[in-house]
């Protein structure tokens, strides 16, 4: 099979319909539209297509999270997280994040210990935990 290309000048994209039906469109970027120095500099973007029941299979590029983006998702989101503590074993804090720092100190809303050995969970409100302090982060 062939593949196929489509040529698109300064910010136009193919037709959404024709990427449905012909599947994966990559962008190479950085061509100029001109050599001409006088003439426009508008970029020119080639989009093109690729059969991929005829190609190799790719290798899958491993990107690297970083803990400051794992955090602020979670601040975000809303979400109500398991921190295990560094010194106590037996003792998970839980709560919903709502501020943190770069020390990874972190101020928690509606916060709870919870005994890990015989499950027992007391209500602590809104507290500071100090980064020094924490060992795991997860979601509850």
């Amino acid at each position: 099979t062939t593949n196929n290309a489509t040529i698109v000048t300064g910010h136009q994209t193919p037709n959404p319909k024709q990427k449905i039906i012909q599947g994966n469109y990559h962008l190479i970027k950085g061509l100029s539209a001109s050599t001409n120095s006088n003439a426009s500099q508008s970029p020119l973007h080639i989009y093109y297509s690729i059969n991929s029941s005829t190609m190799a299979p790719r290798k899958v590029k491993k990107v690297m999270t970083l803990p400051i983006n794992v955090i602020f998702g979670h601040l975000q989101k809303k979400t109500r997280v398991k921190i295990w503590l560094y010194e106590d074993t037996r003792m998970a804090i839980e709560g919903q994040i709502i501020g943190f720092d770069e020390y990874m100190n972190f101020v928690l809303e509606g916060a709870t210990e919870v005994d890990t050995k015989t499950g027992k969970i007391t209500d602590v409100g809104r507290i500071l935990l100090k980064g020094d302090a924490i060992s795991v982060l997860q979601e509850a």
